[in-house]
């Protein structure tokens, strides 16, 4: 399997020093080039296709927030992680909404830098878990902010009745004659009678109707209609 290529971006060099240091040490990743601003990373990306981009958000010129669109269209194949001191959850938002697949703080140890470039690679999208408190904590408060809103759509779009509609509310809905439900027909004495052919009729006597069931009479505990079959 061939190493991860990564393309490091920051304006500080004793910085992508201890990075390509830092994964020089793994086996399955590989340092195809650097860059201390935007300019230079988009044209480093251009030309050498990396699969994952290590980002900083301070660069000289535009920042990286602005940067990581233009480089998603430019390379959509990587994947970017925004690589910071900046431990604001706006930044963090602001960085996943800007084409970013990871948030990784550069106080994170040297393990969960090189596993989260893995992580990224194979399709997944993280932040790192010291942000991750208040990033559930913003989106909650987006989620109540937003939820009145919802539902006065919700309530906008639902159907309405048409004239049609309205006419037939209070009219007897066409069916079955109410008589022949199984609580109005019973015999008297209330012992049970039989649907039979759509009507209700006595209990028939031995020998008439086939069923499957029991025919009615005193020894029938009071059980309510028996369906004929």
């Amino acid at each position: 399997m061939p190493p991860i290529r990564v393309l490091i971006v920051d304006d500080h060099a004793v910085v992508r020093r201890g990075l390509r240091h830092l994964l020089g040490t793994s086996a399955d990743m590989e340092v195809v080039g650097e860059a201390e601003d935007a300019a230079g990373a988009l044209s480093a990306a251009a030309s050498l296709q990396p699969d994952v981009i290590l980002l900083d958000i301070r660069l000289p010129g535009i920042s990286g927030l602005q940067a990581a669109p233009q480089l998603r269209q430019s390379v959509p194949e990587a994947r970017i992680i925004v690589l910071t001191t900046y431990d604001d959850d706006q930044y963090v938002a602001e960085a996943l909404g800007s084409g970013a697949h990871g948030y990784i703080l550069k106080s994170a140890s040297d393990e969960t830098v090189a596993q989260a470039i893995r992580a990224v690679h194979q399709g997944e999208r993280l932040v790192t878990p010291d942000l991750m408190g208040k990033v559930l904590e913003r989106f909650e408060a987006l989620s109540k902010s937003r939820r009145p809103a919802l539902y006065e759509r919700a309530h906008r779009q639902a159907p309405r009745p048409g004239p049609r509609q309205k006419a037939r509310r209070g009219q007897p809905r066409p069916g079955r004659d109410r008589s022949q439900s199984p609580r109005a027909d019973l015999a008297d004495g209330g012992w049970p009678m039989a649907i039979c052919r759509g009507r209700a009729c006595p209990c028939p006597p031995p020998g008439g109707h086939k069923t499957r069931l029991r025919p009615c009479g005193p020894s029938v505990p009071k059980l309510g209609t028996l369906i004929l079959l």
